[in-house]
């Protein structure tokens, strides 16, 4: 499963690279360029932090530190 989810993680990193170099970009700067350019970074962005939870979660050891949060947190009261 790792495997999947890492690629993804680099593609959206990849992505996120491409527009931000399109950014940079003079052409970027006419305003109906803008906007295109705001969505599409918007979207790279998401897809990354998705990505990026869809590791985390993966993780063993992230989803046994959960547990024990939960365990504490409902045993102190």
């Amino acid at each position: 499963e790792a495997g999947p989810i890492r690629r993804r993680v680099l593609d959206a990193q990849s992505r996120l690279q491409i527009v931000r170099v399109k950014m940079a970009r003079p052409e970027a700067q006419n305003p109906a360029n803008q906007d295109a350019l705001n969505v599409e970074l918007q979207t790279a962005q998401q897809a990354y932090y998705d990505a990026l939870r869809d590791v985390r979660n993966a993780s063993p050891d992230y989803r046994l530190a959960l547990q024990r949060d939960r365990r504490d947190s409902c045993c102190q009261n």
